[in-house]
């Protein structure tokens, strides 16, 4: 659904972030991140996947856990702007800027390991 979004201009010349903000955020991160990782146990324990697959790299592994936390506190960070305050087109701004530079990622390379798990019962 971020491929729908508007385009649009950034109203402002940045979406501020602070070092304690930033902090609060790999706090969340982690806990999230950990209790994912209890519920689903060690199925899924690392998924390979490729930032460009237009570009020669190397793959890099991430659980799923932590795929599904970024994928959450990407959405939640942009819901944090609404209730601040933040106008709508920065709001939607940064979630197409999430979606294309960090999250779509996540979220392709979660639902492809999901996939496998689902479809050949990997472990």
């Amino acid at each position: 659904m971020a491929t729908l979004l508007p385009e649009v201009e950034l109203a402002r010349e940045g979406i501020e972030s602070t070092p304690e903000a930033a902090a609060a955020h790999a706090e969340e991160w982690t806990k999230l991140s950990d209790n994912l990782r209890q519920i689903l146990g060690p199925l899924w324990t690392a998924t390979g996947r490729v930032f460009c697959p237009t570009q020669k790299e190397e793959p890099i592994f991430c659980s799923l856990a932590n795929g599904l936390a970024e994928i959450y506190l990407d959405l939640k960070d942009a819901l944090k702007l609404l209730k601040r305050g933040v106008v709508l087109n920065d709001i939607h701004w940064d979630w197409r800027f999430d979606f294309r530079s960090h999250g779509g990622k996540h979220a392709v390379s979660t639902l492809t390991a999901m996939h496998y798990a689902a479809a050949w019962d990997y472990e």
